[in-house]
């Protein structure tokens, strides 16, 4: 079990460093929408590479389940990427990344129907604190810094849905598939999709420096590859509610990369919030009495 909440916790630090990536591309001229979608297609073009060479038994998937895998990338990927990106447009950063990390509440609230999974108190705290901890690590409490109108706002909320979704799919395709032929199908349906908006054949000239290249190599080896692949493996072992209250620890890693790369400062509200984030990961994964039981039921069966 703490093996998926660790990987759960990796996976997101790697996510967290997206922002410090893609404020590199972005002086470079790049718009959000080609980082995205470059990000996505290099990621699928690795993932595939990989496991061609490495393992080609993982790249089989049932005929069956190629339309779910095509929902998955289009809803979680194409859908989620464009939706925040929009978010981004019509509000601002900080307002976007708020209404994204509404997410844990409509993971909780989709697993506890789809999966069975309990909403105990212990949880709903630890989404609590996760909660008010993120708005302050984006210093949501400056409202000048807020720009909200009904479109933006439920643009973001759309955002967060898509993006819980990914928890959804990926626990449910688990019960079939490796976390590496989840998430690669994922970004095969997700890449097809995403590049219908983005048009990258119009932009590989921007796209051609060396530099530019070699930041988008890790953009997408990362807080993608690398991201996904361990989150999704977590999900095996982690109740998606649980996972995504875990993985609100990327805004803090974040800011905590800002604060290196580019001498941010971090704000005594922004401190209280890392604080507050990292106690609802830790109080998270403090077994209750119920889970327990369950468990040692699991270990005489």
């Amino acid at each position: 079990m703490k093996k998926g909440y660790i990987m759960i916790a990796a996976g997101a630090a790697c996510w967290g460093s997206l922002g410090a990536f893609s404020t590199v591309l972005f002086e470079q001229g790049l718009s959000s929408l080609t980082v995205a979608n470059f990000r996505v297609l290099l990621t699928t073009l690795i993932m595939g590479l990989y496991l061609a060479i490495f393992h080609r038994h993982l790249l089989q998937v049932a005929k069956k389940d190629l339309s779910f895998f095509a929902a998955a990338g289009f809803i979680s990927v194409c859908i989620f990427n464009f939706t925040y990106i929009t978010a981004i447009s019509l509000t601002n950063i900080v307002t976007a990344v708020i209404l994204l990390y509404t997410a844990p509440v409509f993971v909780t609230i989709l697993s506890r129907f789809i999966f069975k999974e309990q909403v105990t108190p212990q949880k709903t705290l630890a989404l609590l604190l996760t909660l008010i901890g993120c708005a302050l690590v984006v210093e949501a409490y400056d409202l000048s810094s807020l720009k909200l109108n009904f479109k933006g706002i439920l643009t973001g909320l759309s955002a967060g849905f898509t993006y819980g979704l990914y928890s959804i799919f990926s626990k449910k395709a688990l019960e079939t598939y490796s976390p590496w032929t989840t998430v690669f199908y994922s970004f095969v349906f997700g890449s097809l999709f995403i590049s219908l908006f983005g048009r990258p054949w119009e932009k590989i000239s921007l796209v051609g420096s060396f530099n530019t290249g070699i930041y988008l190599l890790l953009i997408a080896l990362i807080p993608t590859v690398l991201a996904y692949t361990l989150y999704t493996a977590g999900l095996k072992y982690v109740e998606s509610s649980k996972a995504s209250i875990i993985a609100t620890v990327e805004p803090v890693v974040a800011v905590i990369l800002a604060a290196f790369i580019f001498h941010a400062q971090i704000s005594i509200f922004q401190f209280a919030g890392i604080l507050l984030v990292l106690g609802s990961v830790i109080l998270i994964q403090i077994p209750t009495a119920g889970s327990s039981k369950k468990q040692e039921i699991k270990q005489n069966q």
